[in-house]
Order: C-alpha cells, then sequence, then structure tokens
C-alpha cells in the first residue's frame, strides 16, 4: 500500500496543468523504466507528451484519454 501512496504522492506534487504535462510525463516515465517497462513518448503537441508503455507480453488493459 506504501508504493500506491508513494506513486499518488508524487503525481500530485508535480504540475501537470494543461499545457505543463512533460514534468510528470517525464517523472512516471522514469518510474514505468524502473518497473521493466519499455516507455515510448508520443508527443500530441510541443511539451504535451503521451506515454506507451509496454511488456513483452501481450496487452491486456489499453488507458487512453
Amino acid at each position: 500500500m506504501s508504493e500506491l501512496l508513494d506513486l499518488a504522492r508524487g503525481l500530485v506534487d508535480i504540475p501537470s496543468v494543461t499545457g505543463s504535462e512533460a514534468a510528470v510525463s517525464d517523472w512516471l516515465a522514469g518510474r514505468l523504466r524502473a518497473l521493466g517497462y519499455k516507455v515510448e513518448r508520443v508527443e500530441t503537441e510541443p511539451g504535451r507528451p503521451n506515454l506507451l508503455a509496454t511488456t513483452h507480453a501481450p496487452p491486456r488493459v489499453v488507458f487512453s484519454t
């Protein structure tokens, strides 16, 4: 449970209002890479990246906004 709270705390501590998502995206990408995910950054607009995090297994869940 502590890891989940650490993740949530890290996410809310980084300002990420519309147009300023890059810092939180970079932080989350680092966390995911540390867990063994392959992370690709997809720029929708300059400074507004989306992340695609995958493993070697076929996807079972996809989150998209």
